[in-house]
């Protein structure tokens, strides 16, 4: 589904822009889920939180992702057979 390479299988693959387009999708939910809080409303404003890059100019990546995910399931004492 997200082949490593940018030309996979004669396609043009662009895993970057497709995690940009998420992390600007889950950012406006982030967003709307403040209604009447001006306070917390400018507090998210101001975050880098589920930006694609921080402000230390580290961004998100595929592949991390998926590394931080199955080092949680690690962490919630899946077994590795399960995870597989």
């Amino acid at each position: 589904m997200f082949p490593v390479p940018k030309r996979a299988g004669g396609l043009e693959r662009y895993t970057s822009e497709m995690m940009q387009q998420e992390l600007a999708r889950a950012c406006a939910e982030w967003m709307k889920e403040v209604k009447h809080d001006q306070t917390e409303r400018e507090r998210r404003e101001e975050s880098d939180f589920l930006a694609y890059r921080d402000r230390e100019g580290r961004y998100a990546d595929f592949h991390a992702t998926r590394h931080t995910f199955i080092t949680n399931l690690s962490r919630a004492g899946v077994s590795p057979k399960s995870a597989q």
